[in-house]
């Protein structure tokens, strides 16, 4: 069979391909193939006629018939290499039909007129190599050169033919043609019928092989399902074996207090893990009530709750949350969730239930509570401290005003100066006050924090010798990003709070490092994940206790007794940090001391050295637009730029300080503007003037930044900030510093 198979594939035609290796469809195999046999037929021939023609000495002809030949013979060789042999058969029936022109206008050559019956050739040729329609367009013309060959030979100086020749010649051509016609419209038919036929059988066959697939694809799934069955079935069987284990394990290690009451209300059993969450092992728990557990504060409202419950028939506990006691004697919150079960007179049975460890919950509700109340106290606090700096703003400008316009020797300048302290003594109670707002960081500069701790320790050390100052500080720079004024005020809070608990005297020790939080103590603390500097301040002083410690950073609270303290200076601390992105801490014991822990976001930038201005007050040149919806301090500030030597324009509110300036761009060179006005707030006014003059340069005053909006000014490329109460020689050095800036190159 193997050879007999082999033999037939030997006899059987190869499908001809294109150079591509893809092979031809049927139809240009027939054309190549005829082309092929024509072509091996026509070169004997042709080089016959053409030796003939030779011999006789008509040259033209064996020209012609030699290079007909070796076109045909070159065409066979290339045939193999073309895509498409559309235009050699266009050649060929062009070469062939001027051939035989040719041999027809000469009526033979020779005595040779019967070379004339090769034009009988040409309707095979055009119609089977370019199909029926280009074929009879071929042949057509072909006709059409005969018939004028025929009609006028005299003028062509052509074989003149009898006219029995030239009507037996078209009518047997015609006849030709009708019959290659038919056979061509047959044989495509038959062609087009055999596609359809094989297009049919095809899709039979790909029917019959789907339904085939289909039938093994369900034997597939049928035996799938079997085996399935048969697996489950052993599966299950080895489930339910397993099943008891399964839930004793689960139950045993959920991450919750899993128990069991009987019908007295005893407790029966607990899953291990539970109980270790409270410290006990079972036989510590077996045949206590809820009422050797709880705490005895919460012990009359859970009672309370279950007698409501049966009272009404009820199933279902649903958060009961209640403080259970340790082993270790702490109270522990716990969230009850319990099914009861009765018996049929409606009597108590049993009850299940699945008691959750809630402690991290409600720390977590304290801090938000502790948080909320400090914002609320910190808005209104800010209010308070911005109204009054406003105040304290009017005194000092009028103070200031005096002061520059008074001789020096004058005995009024003594009472300027004093007014003028006792204006800054009260800003320093207004800053502890804003140090409780949201929002109340106004000059943020990159700063080594163990310069900063050091100054503050320093400057606290020489008045309180009584107080052992230690410094743990590494030497590299820890550098925070922080409004030094208002942390510098935080450390002083804290030395002196730890003076205050050391009233003898004792060690103070201060120390900083750099420490990564993680997501879940950021998320505790109310910050961000990332690199934090600690500082801890550490006292041996007396120590408090738990309440005292959960209320110490409480605003106005106290432990130094009526009239001996503001209560404000852990608050303004917490406050402080707190806006820096930031927390405090404390750890204390009585008889043990305290340490307050400071974490603040480090920063990765450089710490420049400050330049100072040693004058006191600097005069200088150039026109400044002040903005304030204060009329009173309006008209003082101005006065005191007018002092200062500078040109003063005013605007008494944002619409009008935009409109102002728009009218003046070209010659304003500062704009003095403060933050909260009723109309168009400082943030909305920094926007439009920079739209006017990008390079305009902007200086914040404000007694208070409403929701952080001085900061965001400052990030926006406000060039300073200055707090009110401010005196002329604060204003006068703030505005000198921006205008070096403004002239320096590298500003």
């Amino acid at each position: 069979m193997k050879d007999g198979s082999e033999r037939n594939n030997k006899t059987k035609p190869r499908p001809l391909s294109i150079p591509g290796g893809q092979p031809l469809d049927m139809e240009e195999q027939f054309r190549r193939r005829f082309f092929f046999y024509f072509s091996l037929a026509g070169f004997p021939a042709l080089l016959g006629f053409g030796f003939m023609h030779f011999l006789k000495g008509v040259y033209l002809f064996w020209v012609l018939d030699t290079l007909f030949a070796l076109f045909l013979i070159a065409s066979i060789i290339l045939q193999s290499r073309l895509s498409s042999m559309r235009f050699i058969f266009r050649v060929t029936s062009a070469f062939a039909g001027a051939i035989f022109l040719l041999w027809t206008s000469a009526g033979g050559t020779q005595g040779q007129p019967s070379i004339v019956l090769w034009a009988f050739v040409y309707p095979l040729l055009t119609f089977f190599l370019l199909g029926v329609t280009e074929g009879a367009a071929w042949t057509l013309i072909f006709l059409a050169g005969c018939l004028i060959l025929f009609l006028y030979p005299e003028a062509l100086g052509t074989f003149p033919y009898v006219h029995e020749f030239k009507v037996r010649f078209f009518s047997v051509m015609f006849m030709i043609m009708v019959g290659v016609y038919l056979f061509e419209k047959t044989r495509i038919w038959y062609r087009d019928g055999m596609k359809e036929e094989a297009r049919q059988l095809e899709a039979e066959k790909e029917k019959l092989a789907q339904e085939m697939k289909e039938r093994r694809h369900i034997e597939d799934q049928l035996k799938i399902a079997r085996d399935d069955l048969e697996k489950r079935v052993q599966e299950r069987t080895q489930a339910l074996a397993k099943s008891e284990e399964s839930y004793r394990l689960l139950v045993e290690n959920a991450q919750d207090l899993i128990i069991s009451v009987d019908r007295k209300g005893r407790l029966e059993w607990a899953n291990e893990y539970g109980l270790s969450m409270l410290g006990y092992k079972m036989k510590d728990i077996i045949g206590k009530t809820w009422s050797d557990l709880i705490v005895p504060e919460d012990l009359p409202m859970v009672l309370e709750t279950y007698q409501r419950i049966f009272a009404n028939g009820e199933i279902q506990v649903s958060g009961l949350e209640f403080r259970c006691i340790d082993f270790w004697g702490k109270p522990v919150w716990l969230s009850l969730n319990a099914r009861i079960f009765y018996d049929r007179n409606g009597k108590y049975e049993r009850e299940y239930g699945v008691a959750r460890n809630t402690n991290r919950q409600k720390n977590l509700e304290a801090k938000l509570q502790h948080a909320q109340k400090m914002e609320a106290i910190g808005t209104l606090a800010g209010g308070i401290a911005h109204d009054f700096n406003n105040i304290l703003m009017g005194i000092q400008g009028r103070a200031s005003i005096m002061m520059l316009n008074l001789p020096k020797g004058d005995p009024s300048l003594e009472h300027l100066r004093t007014i003028t302290e006792l204006v800054q003594s009260s800003a320093g109670l207004t800053k502890q006050l804003l140090g409780l707002a949201r929002g109340g960081k106004y000059d943020p500069k990159p700063t080594n924090l163990n310069d900063l701790v050091l100054r503050v320790a320093s400057m606290f050390g020489r008045t309180h010798k009584e107080v052992v100052i230690k410094a743990d500080l590494p030497e590299h720079p820890i550098v925070v990003e922080v409004d030094q004024g208002q942390v510098e005020q935080v450390f002083l809070n804290l030395y002196v709070n730890a003076w205050q608990a050391m009233p003898g005297g004792g060690d103070l020790k201060i120390k900083t490092c750099v420490v990564s939080m993680d997501e879940a103590l950021a998320i505790a603390n109310g910050v961000k994940p990332g690199q934090y500097a600690k500082a801890t301040v550490t006292d041996s002083g007396e120590g408090m206790d738990d309440e005292t410690r959960k209320r110490v950073f409480d605003p106005f609270f106290s432990t130094k007794g009526m009239g001996r303290g503001t209560g404000l200076g852990l608050s303004s601390a917490y406050g402080i940090i707190k806006n820096h992105g930031g927390f405090i801490s404390v750890w204390s014991r009585l008889g043990e001391g305290s340490t307050f822990s400071i974490f603040i976001p480090s920063s990765q930038k450089s710490v420049n050295p400050e330049s100072r201005i040693d004058s006191p007050v600097i005069r200088g040149e150039g026109t400044i637009l002040l903005v304030d919806d204060e009329k009173d301090l309006l008209k003082t500030g101005a006065e005191i730029l007018e002092n200062l030597g500078y040109k003063a324009l005013s605007a008494g509110g944002g619409r009008e300080a935009v409109e102002v300036f728009g009218a003046n761009r070209e010659t304003i060179d500062l704009v003095v503007l403060d933050i909260v006005m009723p109309d168009m707030n400082g943030g909305a006014v920094f926007d439009k003037i920079k739209e006017l003059n990008p390079n305009v340069k902007v200086l914040i005053s404000s007694g208070y930044a409403s929701d952080g909006k001085s900061s965001e000014i400052m990030k926006k490329g406000a060039n300073g900030f200055i707090q009110k109460p401010f005196t002329a020689e604060d204003l006068s050095q703030k505005i000198a510093e921006i205008m070096q800036q403004r002239k320096s190159p590298a500003a």
